[in-house]
């Protein structure tokens, strides 16, 4: 375990980011949302089922990057204190 270890998880990271396009992914989740929160939403409900379901995903891929996140922060974290 070294600081070298950890530059290059966050540099894999790093590359998931861009590979997942987590950017896209939320630019795209603002626009559902925005869109299911119109007030005719629900009048065609096959393509509101789709939307949710799109919403759900995207939100699903999202928590999980975030969680791979937090774990490799609390892991540089525990990091500083073992190598220091």
């Amino acid at each position: 375990f070294s600081k070298e270890n950890l530059k290059g998880i966050k540099k894999r990271i790093d590359t998931l980011r861009g590979f997942f396009d987590l950017e896209s992914k939320e630019s795209n989740l603002s626009n559902l949302e925005i869109e299911a929160s119109d007030p005719n939403f629900w009048s065609n409900p096959k393509d509101a089922e789709k939307i949710v379901k799109e919403i759900q995903q995207i939100k699903s891929s999202i928590s999980e990057f975030n969680i791979l996140i937090s774990k490799y922060d609390d892991i540089s974290v525990l990091g500083e204190f073992f190598l220091n």
